[in-house]
């Protein structure tokens, strides 16, 4: 019995990103030890989401929703092959809440259509997620 517990809580290492000096520099400003992301680089992201049949921005922000910019990228912690995660917040007050065929239809697509539409900046995909606050 104990081999088999001993097997079963094994602990292997993992790939462990360390901390890097900067936030990636190709993404951020950095002036005075203060972090802005790049005009250029907002106005990218907002332009992919524009490619989503119907134009994302404009259903999002009638909905009230959020865009936020999260994950590694907004760290000191990415790695080269991270991804940049745009997460769209959908309230409780929308119509789209909850609706999981309109959350999977939209994330499918930007999977599908990110080489077609150029979903990427420098060399990190965008992956876009919605979510329902």
């Amino acid at each position: 019995m104990q081999d088999l517990l001993n097997q079963l809580l094994q602990v292997y290492e993992s790939n462990i990103d360390f901390p890097r000096e900067d936030l990636d520099l190709t993404i951020w400003d950095k002036e005075d030890g203060v972090y802005k992301i790049k005009p250029g680089i907002k106005q990218k992201m907002l332009d992919i989401l524009k490619e989503y049949p119907g134009d994302l921005v404009k259903i999002v922000t009638s909905e009230k929703g959020v865009i936020k910019f999260i994950g590694s990228l907004c760290t000191n912690l990415y790695a080269d092959t991270s991804d940049v995660d745009i997460h769209i917040t959908i309230p409780k007050t929308s119509k789209l809440f909850n609706n999981k065929e309109f959350q999977d239809k939209v994330e499918a697509w930007f999977r599908t259509n990110r080489e077609e539409i150029g979903a990427y900046i420098d060399k990190h995909p965008i992956t876009v997620f919605i979510q329902f606050d």
